[in-house]
C-alpha cells in the first residue's frame, strides 16, 4: 500500500492524511469558508473595467510650444543685433542727452567771464599803469607810440581771451566725445549682457519644460500602471487561491509582488541627474575650454539623462 503522495496502481492520486489535513485547513478552514465570488465573476468585472479604455497619452504640445516660443524670441533678438547701427543709435542718444542736460554754453560763458575779469583786472591794475608810467618817464604820453602801445596791449588781451575760449571749447568737445564713446560702449555691453540673460532664460525654460514633459509623462504612465494593477487585483487574489489548491501537488507558482521602476532609473531621474551633471561639468570645463567645454558638459548631461 502506497504511503507517499502520488498515484497507486489504480491511478488514483492520494496524499498522506497529515498533508490533506493541513491543505484543507489552509485552503478553506476545513470546509468552513467559501468564496464570495467565482473566477468567472472576477473576469467579467475586469473585462468591463479596462483602465486602457479611456487612457490617453500625455500631450506635450503646450510645453514644446513654450520652448519654441522662447527659441524664436531669442533668435529674433540675435538677428536684430546690428552693432554698427546700435553704436550710431547709442552715440546719438548719449550726445543728445549731453547737449540737452549739460548746458555747455553756460559753463563756457561763466568760465569766459571769470577769466575776462581776471585779465582785465591784471591789465588795468598792472600792465597799463606800468606802460603809462614808462611812457611818462620818457615824455611820450602824447606821442603816437603811446596810443599804439595801448592798442597793442588791448589786442594782446583779446587774443589771450580768444585763445582761452577756443581751448575751453576744444577741451569740452574732447571730453564730450570721450563720454559719448565710453557710454556708448557701456550701452552696447549692456545690450550684450541682455543677450546673455535671454540665453540663460532660454536654457532654463527649455530645461524646465523638458523636465515637465518627462514628469507629466511619468505621472500618466504611473497612474495607468496603478489602474491596471487595481483592475487585476481580484484576479491576482484568485491566482493565490489556485496556488493554494495546487500546492498539495507541488504545482504552485510564485508570483512576485507589485514592483515598479526605481526612482533612479526613471526618465525623470535621468533628466534631473543628467541636467545637473551637465551643468556642473560645463561650468568646470567651460571656464577653461570656453564654448567647447560648455558643449562637452551639455553632451555629457544629455547622455546622463538616458542612464
Amino acid at each position: 500500500m502506497a504511503k507517499g503522495g502520488g498515484g497507486g496502481q489504480s491511478g488514483k492520486v492520494d496524499y498522506p492524511d497529515y498533508i490533506k489535513t493541513i491543505h484543507g485547513q489552509f485552503l478553506d478552514h476545513a470546509g468552513v469558508d467559501t468564496p464570495t465570488s467565482s473566477v468567472t465573476d472576477l473576469v467579467n468585472v475586469a473585462l468591463a473595467a479596462s483602465p486602457f479604455t479611456s487612457a490617453i497619452a500625455y500631450d506635450p504640445e503646450l510645453k514644446i510650444t513654450n520652448i519654441n516660443n522662447e527659441i524664436t524670441s531669442f533668435s529674433s533678438f540675435i538677428t536684430s543685433l546690428d552693432m554698427a547701427s546700435k553704436w550710431d543709435d547709442f552715440a546719438d542718444e548719449v550726445n543728445s542727452y549731453l547737449v540737452n542736460k549739460l548746458d555747455n554754453e553756460s559753463v563756457i560763458e561763466g568760465e569766459f567771464d571769470a577769466v575776462s575779469d581776471q585779465l582785465r583786472d591784471q591789465l588795468d591794475t598792472v600792465t597799463l599803469p606800468r606802460f603809462r608810467g614808462g611812457m611818462r618817464d620818457i615824455n611820450a604820453v602824447m606821442s603816437s607810440s603811446f596810443a599804439i602801445g595801448e592798442a597793442i596791449i588791448e589786442a594782446s588781451n583779446q587774443r589771450d581771451l580768444s585763445k582761452f575760449l577756443a581751448d575751453l571749447r576744444l577741451k569740452l568737445k574732447i571730453q564730450r566725445d570721450e563720454v559719448v564713446t565710453k557710454v556708448a560702449v557701456e550701452l552696447i555691453q549692456m545690450e550684450l549682457n541682455k543677450g546673455e540673460l535671454k540665453k540663460a532664460l532660454l536654457h532654463y525654460t527649455v530645461d524646465g519644460n523638458r523636465i515637465a514633459i518627462v514628469a507629466n509623462k511619468e505621472e500618466t504612465d504611473t497612474n495607468l500602471a496603478i489602474d491596471e494593477m487595481d483592475a487585476k487585483w481580484d484576479l491576482d487574489m484568485a491566482m493565490y487561491i489556485g496556488n493554494a489548491i495546487a500546492s498539495i501537488a507541488g504545482a504552485a507558482t510564485v508570483k512576485e509582488g507589485v514592483s515598479g521602476p526605481s526612482s533612479f532609473r526613471t526618465a525623470l531621474g535621468g533628466a534631473l541627474s543628467g541636467a545637473a551633471s551637465g551643468a556642473m561639468i560645463g561650468a568646470k570645463i567651460g571656464a577653461i575650454g570656453g564654448p567647447a567645454g560648455a558643449g562637452i558638459g551639455a553632451l555629457l548631461g544629455l547622455a546622463g539623462g538616458f542612464l
